[in-house]
């Protein structure tokens, strides 16, 4: 497996501007040679939205279902509210993960998605 290329700080920028502008997800992998993975990332991380994406998660979504055939846990809201209250209290990422028993990485993902779903309500007013 190659190593992912490494983006500057400008196509990191224009990703996420092609993001916002609704350019599909696989015409912007293929356009800077990156994974789905990646973009999608990128526009979690600089807080870009697909237009068609923003929306609430849906209340029939089951708590755990298969992504690529691995199984994952949503978050409920109980978890956001108790997720909220470590970070808030100063606990670093890894100590928050090790107690809500889950990956660093989700965790920081899940913060991220939180402030994304806060910047849209304070948009919508």
């Amino acid at each position: 497996m190659m190593p992912a290329p490494k983006l500057s700080p400008a196509q990191y920028d224009k990703i996420a501007e092609l993001i916002e502008k609704g350019t599909g997800t696989q015409t912007i992998a293929d356009r800077f040679k990156i994974s789905l993975g990646t973009v999608y990332w990128t526009g979690l991380r600089l807080g870009a939205d697909c237009p068609k994406h923003r929306r609430q998660k849906s209340p029939n979504r089951p708590t755990t279902y298969l992504r690529k055939g691995k199984p994952v846990r949503q978050f409920t809201d109980v978890e956001d509210a108790t997720l909220l209250q470590l970070e808030q209290s100063g606990i670093k990422i890894a100590r928050i993960a090790d107690r809500m028993d889950r990956k660093p990485n989700s965790i920081r993902g899940r913060l991220m998605t939180l402030a994304r779903k806060d910047a849209r309500q304070e948009e919508a007013g």
